[in-house]
């Protein structure tokens, strides 16, 4: 997955880098890292980020999950 299609995917589903890296449950220096390309999600987060893409909706499952608001 390429670093433009993970920031395409948080634009669409999240208010923020922060929110979503909450939402994933990783580092928000890494998710950055993922957008700068400087890093790689692995096989189990590339197929999350995956399915948000194809289900949004799964983002506020995951907010929830992990205690956040979802996107206004």
């Amino acid at each position: 997955m390429t670093p433009e299609e993970i920031k395409k995917i948080r634009k669409a589903v999240a208010p923020s880098q922060a929110a979503m890296a909450r939402a994933l449950n990783v580092p928000y220096r890494t998710y950055q890292d993922w957008e700068a390309g400087q890093r790689n999600p692995s096989g189990l987060l590339t197929a999350l980020l995956y399915l948000l893409s194809i289900r949004p909706g799964l983002y506020d499952l995951l907010a929830r999950r992990f205690g956040q608001k979802k996107k206004d």
